[in-house]
């Protein structure tokens, strides 16, 4: 995708989260889309909303440990896909 399908993408969540704020979902790939943009820290904000909403999201939490790496916040990072980890093959 380019980076004018990615913003009409981005459009498009915006649309779905106005009718259904509540969507994981759709937070989660609000993030992916705004990863691809390079927007990180407004990604990793989606992510955040994400897991606030049900935080237990395994997807959120692998895209959140992502980006707090390309952000240099390994520590974080490393925490955060050990979370999803949990999630998808338990303790």
């Amino acid at each position: 995708m380019d980076s004018e399908q990615y913003e009409e993408a981005l459009t498009a969540f915006e649309e779905a989260l106005s009718l259904n704020p509540q969507s994981t979902e759709a937070w989660n790939n609000k993030g992916v889309v705004l990863w691809n943009l390079r927007r990180n820290e407004e990604a990793l904000a989606a992510y955040n909303k994400a897991l606030e909403l049900n935080p237990g999201e395994a997807p959120a939490w692998y895209n959140k440990s992502t980006v707090l790496r390309e952000l240099g916040r390994y520590h974080e990072a490393k925490k955060a896909l050990d979370r999803h980890d949990k999630l998808i093959f338990g303790e």
